[in-house]
């Protein structure tokens, strides 16, 4: 079941069991655009039910974010280089693209990341950005870290974007005010300490 965020953007609820991401679905004139595929059956099926010519961008490799890629139709795919080594398959995106679609503005951007290499997000008609997993820590040794330099690196992308609401997947509050999640990533780069490139949470 899809819930709407505006008339042009919606999105298909992350699951627990079987693990998979939030799908985002932008309808523009040409294409609908979809942000993550997740992984579990009826989300592929939703996605398959969409008429019309699709393009898919995925934020990351991870198999709860791209497992249903064999599962699903489209025209054009877009994922970085590292997702480019997990699914072989894709336009590699390593800069901004922008296209209009039709009066829909689509902003694909590459995001620094602790949680995984190579993550993209997207930014529809300055509006909403969608990070997928992007400002997430990494797990190592026990503990979830944040790489500092990496999360730096994160926070000045962020701060460039435009969007109101950024839009993290698995979060219980999808669309959340631009600057409460800089704020948090804020509060943990400022716990960083000297000579250690991780910081722990």
């Amino acid at each position: 079941m899809q819930i709407r965020l505006s008339p042009r953007i919606s999105y298909i609820p992350a699951t627990d069991d079987p693990l998979s991401a939030d799908v985002v679905i932008v309808r523009g004139l040409s294409y609908t655009w979809v942000f993550d595929v997740g992984a579990d059956e009826n989300t592929a099926l939703e996605i398959n039910l969409i008429s019309g010519k699709k393009a898919v961008v995925l934020s990351h490799f991870h198999k709860d974010h791209v497992f249903n890629l064999d599962k699903i139709k489209y025209d054009r795919l877009y994922v970085s280089r590292f997702t480019f080594d997990h699914v072989n398959t894709g336009d590699i995106i390593t800069n901004d693209f922008y296209e209009n679609d039709g009066g829909v503005h689509i902003h694909i951007f590459p995001i620094p990341s602790s949680h995984a290499k190579g993550s993209l997000g997207l930014e529809v008609d300055n509006e909403f950005a969608f990070l997928g997993d992007a400002t997430y820590s990494q797990f190592k040794g026990g503990s979830f870290v944040y790489n500092s330099q990496l999360l730096k690196d994160e926070i000045d992308i962020l701060n460039n974007i435009d969007a109101k609401y950024f839009c993290e997947s698995h979060h219980k509050v999808f669309a959340r005010p631009k600057e409460e999640v800089i704020a948090r990533l804020k509060d943990i780069y400022s716990k960083r300490k000297n000579g250690n490139a991780l910081i722990s949470v």
